[in-house]
């Protein structure tokens, strides 16, 4: 994911979802196959190769879901805000 692919996804206007996580992070792990069966976009964005996206979306813990539609964003964070958002 570059930074450029990235802005040109969330200048789209659709909503899009940015999923952040860390491949150590066993929550991650469990979460990912409810991710992986959504029919909306969701980026994936591994926050190890990514830091200066953690930052710029204030992302503390993992995972995190962040929603895009156009300028509004709603962030879940932890396993539970995921899994309420994915059911």
């Amino acid at each position: 994911m570059t930074k450029k692919q990235l802005i040109d996804i969330i200048g789209s206007g659709k909503t899009t979802y940015l999923y952040f996580y860390a491949p150590w992070c066993e929550e991650c792990r469990k979460v990912k196959s409810l991710v992986d069966k959504q029919v909306e976009p969701f980026v994936h964005i591994n926050g190890g190769e990514h830091e200066e996206l953690l930052d710029a979306f204030s992302i503390d813990f993992y995972p995190t879901i962040v929603e895009i539609t156009g300028t509004k964003k709603k962030t879940y964070s932890g396993s539970k805000a995921v899994k309420d958002l994915l059911k």
